[in-house]
Parts: C-alpha cells; structure tokens; sequence
C-alpha cells in the first residue's frame, strides 16, 4: 500500500471514530454516563488523536513514520532548526485556536 493513502486512511479513520466520541459526549453530557467520559472513552479519544497525528505525517511526507527519524537525521542543522520552529509554530496557533474555540462555545 502506498504510504500517502495509508496516511489518508489512519487519518480518515480516527476523524470517523472521534467524530464518534465527541458526538457521544455531546449527546450524552460530560456527567460520566456517556462512553467518551468514561477511561476507556478517553483511551480511545487519546489513541485516535495520536493515530491521526501518524497519519497526518505520512500523508504530509510521503515517509513512513518508522523511516521518519532517519530522515529527519540527515537534515542540517540551520534546516533542522528552521523546520523545528516552524513545527513549534504551528503547534502552539493550533494548540490557541483550541482553547479559542472552546472559550467561544463556552465548554
């Protein structure tokens, strides 16, 4: 199998299954009843958000994730460091639009 598609498929597949679990808690409330609020749920939310980050990875590179170290190896420093911040960068406007979004639906 391609890694690209694979890559679709692992992301394509956890979307699926937390779309699942953040639909379960919404119907059923975040007082514990409903399965994403359960271990298990958060387990599965958890897995699914790192599953997803893998695929976003290979669909991205086109590099397996095992031979994703290698590569990132053989890059030079001032382009290590230039992409790490730019990793950093992103992360961090992901991570404030999260907590943006959840402010404004007053979660």
């Amino acid at each position: 199998m391609h890694i690209r598609l694979r890559g679709a498929l692992l992301l394509a597949g956890c979307f699926l299954l937390y779309a699942m679990l953040f639909t379960s808690a919404l119907l059923h409330g975040f007082d514990g009843s409903g399965l994403a609020t359960t271990l298990l749920g958060l387990v599965l939310i958890c897995a699914s958000g790192a599953v997803a980050l893998i695929g976003s990875l290979e669909l991205l590179t086109g590099i397996a994730f095992a031979h994703l170290s290698q590569r990132w190896s053989t890059l030079r420093g001032g382009r290590r460091a230039l992409f790490s911040l730019l990793l950093v960068g992103i992360s961090l406007g992901l991570l404030l639009a999260g907590v943006l979004l959840f402010r404004w639906l007053n979660v």
